[in-house]
């Protein structure tokens, strides 16, 4: 699995809010990029970021 990074600004803050990154992740599920597992791993770790 390839790891995800998401863009932050020069402040470390996230660029994209919560909402596009889990769109994103979710676009890549159906697309068929990430697994299911991999969709959950990484929408844990948006959530919780």
């Amino acid at each position: 699995m390839e790891k995800i990074i998401f863009s932050k600004s020069s402040d470390n803050q996230p660029v994209s809010s919560t909402v596009d990154e889990l769109l994103k992740i979710k676009q890549l599920l159906d697309v068929g990029v990430l697994t299911e597992e991999e969709f959950q791993k990484q929408k844990i770790k948006i959530l919780n970021y």
